[in-house]
C-alpha cells in the first residue's frame, strides 16, 4: 500500500494531465456544486464533501445522440453511429456514495443489451474516491449498507491517516494509475495501513436499517400510508435528476433539415407524462402511485433482480427536495405495522 500527503493531491492531478487524460473533479461554479472536467488542479475543490450534481452524467448525460440519419436523394437513409469515446480520463475526488452508484448501473445497462455508448465511457475511466471524514446529516450510506470509506466503484481509494492519505489501488486500471504517479507516493507502513483500515467516522443523521424493512414494501403496496405519506410530492423529479442512480430516460428522433438525430434524454417516474398513454390513460394517475414506484423500484423491483438496492445513501435527495421529503422516514411509515 502506498501513501501521500494531503498537500501533495495537485501533484497527482497534474500528473494526469501530463499524462494527457481528461481530468474530472469536484467544482464550485458559483453557488453550484459538480463534477466538471478541468485544466489544472488548483480549479478542483477537493473539500466539497458532496457535489449537488451526481457523477452519473458523465455516463448517462443528460442529452445524447444515439444516432444520426441523413435522407439521400431518391430514397433511402443513411445511419451513423456518434463517435465513441476516445480520451481515457480520471475522476479524482469522487465519494464512495458516488463510485458506489456505478456497479449499481452497470448492470442496468449489460443486464439484457450491452449500451456500447455507456460501456465506453465507463471503460476509459478511472475513479479516485477520497474516503468521507466529515459526513453531513443528510448522509445515508449506512441506511443501504455501505460506508464513508467503501471501495465499490472505486479504483483507487484515498483513505485519510492524519495529514497524508492511503493510497489503495482496488482494481486493475487503479494499479496503473498508482504505477504512473510512481515517485509522487511513498510506502504506507503497517501503522498507517492499520489507522486506514480503522478508519470510521460516525454518521450524524438518523440511518434506517432498510435491509429489514425492505421485505415489507411488497405487503405494503395497498397501505393508505403512501397517500398520507406523499401528498406533499409536487413531482418535480428532483430527487431523480439528482440521484446518483435514477437512470429512467425517454428516446425521441428529432429532425433537422434533411435527417436528424435519435436521442436519449433524462427522464423521470416523478412526472405526470412518464407514464401516460398516447389513448390518455395513466396507470399512475396520482402522484402517490409515482411516488411509490420511486421507492419501491429501489428498494423492491431492483434488489429482487439484481441484489442490492438502487440507492447509495448519498442524501441529495433530502437535501434538494423542496417539500423536504425524507425517502427513508417514507420507508419506515409505510412499514410500519398498522
Amino acid at each position: 500500500m502506498k501513501k501521500v500527503d494531503k498537500n501533495k493531491l495537485g501533484e497527482l492531478m497534474q500528473a494526469v494531465l501530463d499524462a494527457g487524460k481528461e481530468l474530472i473533479a469536484p467544482v464550485r461554479q458559483g453557488d453550484h456544486t459538480a463534477y466538471a472536467r478541468i485544466k489544472k488542479p488548483g480549479d478542483a475543490a477537493l473539500d466539497i464533501l458532496l457535489t449537488r450534481m451526481p457523477l452519473k452524467e458523465f455516463f448517462l448525460p443528460k442529452t445524447e445522440c444515439l444516432l444520426k440519419y441523413t435522407n439521400l436523394e431518391g430514397g433511402g437513409v443513411e445511419v451513423s453511429d456518434p463517435d465513441p469515446l476516445n480520451q481515457e480520463r480520471v475522476v479524482f475526488g469522487a465519494r464512495p456514495c458516488d463510485a458506489s452508484s456505478l456497479p449499481i448501473m452497470d448492470k442496468v445497462f449489460t443486464w439484457d443489451y450491452n449500451d456500447s455508448l455507456y460501456l465506453a465511457r465507463r471503460d476509459k475511466t478511472t475513479i479516485v474516491s477520497i474516503a468521507c471524514e466529515s459526513p453531513a446529516a443528510s448522509c445515508r450510506c449506512e441506511s443501504v449498507g455501505i460506508s464513508p470509506s467503501a471501495k465499490d466503484g472505486s479504483d483507487v481509494l484515498l483513505t485519510p491517516i492524519g495529514d497524508a492519505y492511503t493510497v489503495d489501488a482496488v482494481t486493475e486500471k487503479g494499479e496503473k494509475l498508482v504505477a504512473l504517479w510512481g515517485s509522487k507516493l511513498s510506502d504506507a507502513s503497517d501503522a498507517d495501513a492499520a489507522k486506514a483500515a480503522a478508519f470510521k467516522p460516525a454518521l450524524p443523521g438518523h440511518q434506517t436499517d432498510t435491509a429489514s424493512l425492505r421485505g415489507k414494501l411488497k405487503a405494503k403496496f395497498e397501505t393508505p400510508a403512501w397517500a398520507e405519506q406523499t401528498m406533499k410530492c409536487v413531482g418535480c423529479g428532483a430527487c431523480a435528476y439528482l440521484c446518483p442512480t435514477c437512470h429512467c430516460f425517454d428516446i425521441v428522433d428529432e429532425k433537422s433539415g434533411c435527417g436528424g438525430e435519435r436521442r436519449r434524454n433524462w427522464d423521470a417516474c416523478a412526472f405526470s407524462t412518464f407514464t401516460l398513454h398516447g389513448s390518455g390513460h395513466n396507470p399512475r394517475a396520482e402522484q402517490q402511485h409515482r411516488y411509490r414506484q420511486r421507492v419501491m423500484h429501489k428498494f423492491d423491483y431492483y434488489p429482487e433482480k439484481f441484489g442490492p438496492v438502487a440507492c447509495v445513501g448519498c442524501g441529495r435527495c433530502l437535501s434538494a427536495c423542496p417539500v423536504g421529503m425524507d425517502i427513508f422516514e417514507i420507508i419506515e411509515k409505510v412499514t410500519a405495522d398498522e
